[in-house]
């Protein structure tokens, strides 16, 4: 069976800017030049865990689905997809939970991110980064730039792999209201990932690649 094609320019067609990432099939930025997750977890304090693994959409990864699959070189749909590792599945599809974690490419950090809704919500949100969906302008940009990167690195034969951070719940009393004090979950994960990005700024003079839409800046 023949796959769509990693990269190439005709990707602009569906989004312009894509070459800020992507030209003449192959990544703007070097990922060697990014830092490890062994290194920044060391320089964060905080140990990042393996949960999942990015995977091709085909029916090898995913045999006992009835979901489509990339079915030719002119697939317009789904074609990556996140699995969690043995052991961390029930972590991967907590809900309303709070963590930060990394996207790495062989080991190499391209993208660090937060979610306060749970893993499994942030990147059923990623798979959301079609073709189908940016010719349809129902796309957000962010998730078609990541889902075609992940694909070129996979095609690249790089492992793609996600490592993750479960923040401790936070909860905060409030005032009182009608005579009563409320007590809330407090949203914390983004100033985890703000306080990140800083660290990552310092050692490595920019943030990672995938990250803000900065593309290799």
């Amino acid at each position: 069976m023949k796959y769509p094609k990693a990269g190439g320019k005709y990707l602009t067609s569906f989004y312009e800017d894509v070459d800020k990432f992507i030209i003449d099939g192959g990544f703007v930025f070097d990922m060697s030049k990014q830092m490890t997750v062994k290194n920044f977890s060391k320089k964060t304090g905080l140990k990042f865990t393996k949960i999942a693994d990015c995977v091709l959409n085909i029916r090898d990864n995913f045999p006992d689905s009835r979901r489509t699959f990339i079915d030719g070189a002119n697939w317009l749909g789904l074609i990556v997809d996140y699995k969690p590792i043995k052991g961390k599945v029930d972590a991967w599809k907590e809900e309303q939970s709070e963590w930060v974690y990394i996207i790495t490419y062989d080991d190499w950090i391209v993208k660090l991110g937060m979610t306060s809704a749970g893993l499994a919500s942030r990147f059923g949100s990623y798979n959301c980064g079609t073709k189908k969906a940016m010719a349809k302008g129902s796309c957000s940009t962010t998730n078609f730039v990541l889902t075609e990167c992940n694909y070129l690195a996979l095609h690249q034969e790089c492992d793609v792999e996600i490592y993750a951070y479960r923040i401790d719940d936070v909860c905060a009393k409030t005032e009182k209201v009608g005579g009563k004090s409320l007590v809330a979950r407090a949203q914390v994960a983004p100033a985890y990932e703000a306080r990140l990005m800083e660290i990552y700024k310092e050692y490595t003079g920019s943030i990672p690649p995938l990250c803000g839409q900065k593309g290799g800046n």
